[in-house]
């Protein structure tokens, strides 16, 4: 046992104000820092005086500072999903995301799905769904007129709304770039949260072993690449 102890603590919205925040992390000692996620914001700021701290943050939605990351492999992500679509069988293939989602993942899905399939660009462009609010009359429309044989969406949430709306035909099939393990009825990615969370726990403790303070002059990405898993929502297509 290394003898460290995890405090959690908000920050932004219905957490604490940075100024607040950096005099309770002095107050309590607290010198190392891994910073989750900031789902309430694309492109996160945070102000604290980083001379105090050493830090590491997850995923890539804190904007500034930067600081040591430790991420999915969002665009070896998209690779396998579709590299395991085409598997299936599955050509025609839709993109679904939230806005916020490309936005946080710095168009990494996107870039891969329009880099890595064969087609005129204008026919992959309009197979790719953003949405800032999820309609089903749009999604409805969208189906209709691009004939599809899958859905990938980016987020688990969207599965049983698109199942709603595609019924229980096979004709169409469904994955998602980020499911849980325990989750056999859908196929997709698994990111690996724990193998991300255990990597940050490491890497800040080597920052607090050798006393790297304040921010880092060239920052340090470590990319965890996910695997695939097969599910009922998606079978190979006769």
């Amino acid at each position: 046992m290394l003898g460290y102890r995890v405090n959690r603590l908000g920050l932004g919205k219905d957490g604490l104000a940075s100024a607040r925040l950096n005099r309770i992390l002095s107050h309590r000692g607290i010198r190392g820092l891994i910073i989750g996620p900031p789902h309430f914001h694309a492109h996160a700021h945070i102000r604290l005086d980083w001379s105090q701290f050493a830090a590491v943050t997850i995923g890539s939605s804190l904007w500034k500072p930067r600081i040591n990351r430790v991420q999915h492999h969002h665009y070896m992500g998209m690779i396998l999903a579709l590299r395991n679509l085409r598997r299936l069988g599955r050509k025609r293939v839709a993109l679904i995301l939230p806005e916020i989602l490309n936005a946080r993942t710095q168009g990494s899905y996107v870039a891969c799905f329009l880099a890595n399939q064969s087609g005129k660009s204008q026919d992959l462009a309009q197979r790719i769904h953003l949405y800032s609010t999820w309609e089903d009359d749009r999604f409805q429309q969208l189906m209709k007129r691009i004939k599809p044989d899958a859905v990938l969406c980016g987020q688990i949430d969207d599965v049983p709304r698109i199942q709603s709306i595609l019924g229980n035909s096979n004709e169409t099939g469904i994955a998602c770039l980020n499911v849980f393990p325990g989750t056999p009825d859908i196929a997709g990615i698994d990111q690996h949260y724990k193998l991300i969370g255990g990597r940050a726990v490491d890497l800040i403790i080597g920052e607090l072993q050798h006393g790297a303070f304040s921010l880092p002059a060239s920052p340090i990405s470590t990319m965890v690449e996910g695997t695939w898993q097969d599910g009922a929502s998606l079978v190979r297509k006769n």
